[in-house]
């Protein structure tokens, strides 16, 4: 049996002595005659404020350096993970397959949809786009439009609660912290640890003074002692999780801190009858396919559901031929995660039901795997059913788009990701449509799961977020 050790933390060099032990988590699997065992320091009171005094004092480093040599830091951390064929990258793929039973192409693919967005010209088009100019982070720079010379300038510490249903997510909260120069202490998911100490080695391999600004250890959520001293210490705190986790997180702050909470978000996807014509329609099947399929809809970007207005040239239950074989051909080229038995049970429920519900002559239709890997369902709803997940994705026929309102408006604020065809002359309707449900990103289909940095994650300008400004006034 082979066997994987991994370190589920980092921490820059001169505080690793002051590790008192560590706790370890061994996982077991048999199908692929592997062993892990995960690392992790105990986290004490008196630790975490060695670290937290630690990392403190990097601010001025960051603080030293052109936003522009940062931003150029994190595009190299990018490239290494972009380079399939890097050792760091094909450890990572292997033990965080095993861990989360996601397939190494998802693996893969997922972590290259992260960083093909991390490049260098992607950050500084982000601060831009949420700061007017990156200068600002670089000193009081001139203002026009205020008449007075500005500064942005971000927190002493942030704290960071990463997620694990999508590998390679962490790293985002690190270059936000990075980008608006400002030291990070980042809590990993028991879930999923593997990658976010990875990603922060190679920054270290980058730029050793750069990786001693940052620090990820783990401890049981909720542990309102560790977290209560993390929290006086930091002025912003992004955190990632369950609606429950991100609500407990805000109450216990001290006033005046800002939360930046991700926390459950629904995607969808809408097509007009004028985008399923005969030519359009094969392609179009592939794009959904690949929205649905990426991140086995785990991520809040993912689509649960795709409503199709009828009155096209190819029906809404004539789509589903096309969208079956595309997606047998997505499971081909990237395999669907492996399924624990409760998930299972929960998807051949499904499976038996619209089966004995067709045999009724009931108006739905179901074609799925075997061997459960995709299921897509034509079923006319009277209101939102949100999937079980695992590529499971429900077609939903609407006589006309604007319909669509009465199935997304009781949801209104979970709203997070459409995906939208409809001709030209439609989009500004539905662009506004979209907006006053609560939707923070439209894109086409087949985009989905590759949002830019522009991206208004949630609706927050994130990096406007972390910054306070001072503005000095001419006399």
């Amino acid at each position: 049996m082979r066997e994987l050790a991994v370190k589920g933390y980092y921490l820059p060099e001169p505080l690793r002595a002051e590790i008192s032990g560590f706790s370890y988590s061994v996982h077991e699997f048999p199908e692929q005659d592997a062993v892990m065992r995960v690392e992790f320091p105990v986290v004490t009171p008196r630790f975490l404020e060695k670290v937290i005094a630690f990392l403190k004092e990097k601010k001025a480093y960051l603080e030293s350096l052109p936003v522009a040599t940062i931003a150029d830091i994190l595009d190299r951390a990018s490239e290494q993970w972009l380079d399939d064929t890097s050792p760091k990258k094909v450890a990572a793929v292997e033990a965080i397959s095993l861990f989360t039973g996601f397939s190494p192409e998802m693996v893969r693919e997922s972590i290259r949809v992260e960083h093909l967005s991390s490049r260098r010209d992607d950050l500084l088009r982000a601060l831009r786009s949420e700061l007017g100019d990156p200068a600002f982070l670089d000193g009081f720079h001139y203002s026009k439009e205020r008449g007075c010379h500005s500064k942005a300038t971000g927190p002493e510490l942030t704290a960071a609660i990463f997620s694990s249903n999508i590998p390679g997510l962490p790293h985002l909260s690190v270059m936000r912290s990075f980008l608006v120069k400002a030291p990070i202490m980042g809590k990993a998911s028991r879930e999923e640890p593997i990658f976010p100490p990875l990603y922060a080695e190679t920054l270290k391999e980058i730029d050793p003074e750069l990786g001693n600004c940052l620090a990820i250890l783990s401890w049981h959520g909720g542990d309102e002692e560790i977290e209560k001293i993390l929290f006086n210490h930091c002025s912003v705190i992004i955190v990632y999780g369950s609606e429950a986790t991100c609500t407990s997180v805000c109450k216990r702050v001290p006033p005046g801190t800002r939360v930046i909470s991700h926390s459950h978000r629904i995607g969808f996807g809408a097509v007009g009858r004028e985008a399923l014509n005969k030519k359009a329609a094969p392609g179009l099947a592939q794009k959904i396919a690949y929205d649905v399929s990426t991140f086995d809809q785990f991520a809040c970007i993912s689509p649960q559901v795709y409503f199709l207005e009828e009155g096209g040239a190819v029906s809404p239950k004539e789509f589903m031929p096309l969208l079956e074989q595309a997606m047998k051909t997505q499971e081909q080229k990237a395999p669907p995660a492996r399924l624990n038995i409760e998930d299972a049970a929960v998807l051949r429920h499904l499976h038996n039901t619209y089966e004995l519900r067709e045999l009724a002559g009931e108006n739905v239709l179901m074609r799925a795997a075997e061997n459960l890997s995709w299921t897509v369902v034509y079923e006319p709803l009277k209101e939102f059913l949100s999937s079980p997940l695992h590529r499971f994705i429900r077609i939903v026929p609407l006589p006309d788009l604007q319909d669509i309102v009465n199935y997304l408006a009781p949801i209104k604020g979970y709203m997070q990701n459409a995906g939208l065809a409809v001709g030209e002359e439609r989009r500004a309707e539905m662009f506004n449509l979209f907006a006053r449900l609560g939707v923070s990103r439209i894109c086409p289909p087949g985009k989905m799961p590759t949002p830019s940095m522009m991206w208004h994650h949630d609706g927050l300008p994130c990096l406007g977020e972390m910054v306070r400004w001072t503005d000095a006034e001419m006399f």
